[in-house]
């Protein structure tokens, strides 16, 4: 997996095709590769976003359990 584990070959892959930069994964152009490199690191910071904001979720809903409130007195 590249960038951190957080986006896979097949996700660049389908970037790829989707975007029409590639048609089965042959040699992008340099300009295309830029491109590819700037959405893969947009999706990595976004997957990282949505991690935290179901962590907080998560903790939320604990102390929600604990305390009978989502906010700490």
């Amino acid at each position: 997996m590249f960038i951190g584990g957080e986006v896979t070959p097949d996700e660049l892959l389908n970037i790829t095709k989707m975007e029409g930069y590639s048609n089965n994964g042959e040699m992008l152009s340099c300009k295309d590769m830029a491109k590819l490199a700037e959405k893969a690191f947009s999706l990595a910071e976004m997957t990282s976003v949505m991690m935290l904001i179901i962590i907080t979720l998560l903790v939320l809903e604990k102390v929600t359990q604990l305390t009978g409130h989502w906010f700490v007195e």
